[in-house]
């Protein structure tokens, strides 16, 4: 540190250095202000926005609740009246739990037979 013993000391007299190192801090203290309160703004917008995002998740999730509890009701009013059995042939409710029209898939087993079976029960019944 000796290096920088050696300078000399500036002058105390600069007016001109003073005063821009004056204009300069206050500069940066107006833009410091200036972007704390953009800061702060963008902070407080971004709170709103949340909140309102957080409002419409709520009443989709409302929504899609209630409309899950109808669909529910409806495929176990659908079930209990199936099981019923006064409500005609049993083999039509396996039928319509069997994918007829659907083919094979490569690898898988035929199950043709078993499908005609299960058509041939359904329409004895009848």
């Amino acid at each position: 540190m000796a290096e920088f013993d050696a300078l000399p000391e500036p002058d105390a007299d600069n007016a001109k250095l003073n005063e821009f190192n004056e204009k300069w801090e206050a500069e940066l203290a107006a833009k410091a202000a200036e972007e704390e309160a953009t800061r702060q703004t963008m902070v407080e917008k971004a709170k709103e926005e949340l909140a309102e995002w957080e409002k419409q998740q709520e009443v989709q999730r409302e929504s899609k609740t209630s409309q899950n509890r109808q669909e529910e009701q409806v495929v176990l009013e659908d079930i209990e009246r199936e099981m019923d059995p006064e409500n005609g042939n049993p083999w039509e409710r396996v039928v319509k739990l069997v994918e007829i029209k659907a083919e094979p898939a490569e690898g898988e087993l035929d199950v043709s037979r078993m499908k005609s079976i299960f058509l041939q029960m359904k329409n004895k019944q009848k």
